[in-house]
């Protein structure tokens, strides 16, 4: 199931420098090169998409019978990163934990927008 999940994630990140990594027990990481909040947003929303499209099975869950995901993003500018990359951890971990807070099977962002 993990592999078909990180097979889906990755097929939906097209760009050549987007990358896809486990980051833990059954998380990834979804690292977005020069990508502001609303691009963040639009690859999130579609990475919901695709993952419940998958249809697997999840027996027990209050929130869908088939497995869906739920995701923490977080922008930064470019500079922050090198900066204080402990606290892009931090911040993207808490927007997840707001999502699965919200009710599962959904997306909260924070972060900067361009412009």
């Amino acid at each position: 199931m993990l592999v078909q999940v990180a097979r889906t994630l990755t097929e939906n990140v097209n760009r050549k420098d987007d990358a896809v990594a486990r980051f833990g027990g059954e998380e990834f990481s979804v690292l977005l090169p020069d990508t502001d909040i609303s691009g963040a947003k639009c690859v999130s929303n579609k990475l919901l998409v695709a993952v419940r499209a998958l249809q697997i099975p999840n027996a027990g869950s209050d929130v869908a019978d088939s497995l869906t995901v739920s995701v923490g993003g977080y922008t930064v500018k470019p500079l922050q990163v090198e900066a204080d990359l402990y606290s892009v951890i931090r911040y993207a971990d808490l927007a997840l934990y707001r999502a699965k807070q919200q009710g599962r099977n959904r997306a909260v962002h924070h972060g900067f927008s361009y412009g």
